[in-house]
């Protein structure tokens, strides 16, 4: 949800920015704010299609930024699902709540690939 209102202010920023200089961005603010948005996603997922791209310098330091935070929130999400994961794991195999507070606490559990 932060990712989409965070998306939303991103296309309004640049739609600002890019309206005047910027064939590819609509001086239209609907169809602006759309395309601002679509450039938000490609962005923030780092795909980076290249159809439409920041040409003015606000617009370009904005867009570095929007990278930046659009990697943070994967690696955020990445984070949260491995960090689920080996709980379940460690809980299924001690079959109580499983007492890990360091990174030493996981080698006495077998958590993903246990190398012997």
């Amino acid at each position: 949800l932060m990712l989409l209102y965070g998306t939303l202010v991103f296309a309004h920023f640049i739609w600002f920015f890019e309206r005047h200089y910027n064939r590819n961005v609509p001086r239209d603010y609907g169809k602006g704010i759309f395309e601002g948005m679509w450039m938000g996603i490609v962005t923030a997922t780092t795909v980076g299609y290249g159809d439409v791209m920041p040409t003015t310098r606000p617009g370009k330091i904005l867009g570095v930024m929007w990278i930046f935070i659009g990697t943070l929130f994967a690696a955020m999400f990445s984070a949260a699902i491995t960090s689920s994961l080996v709980s379940a794991a460690v809980y299924q195999h001690v079959g109580t709540a499983p007492l890990v507070t360091t990174l030493d606490d996981l080698q006495r559990h077998p958590v993903g690939v246990n190398f012997q």
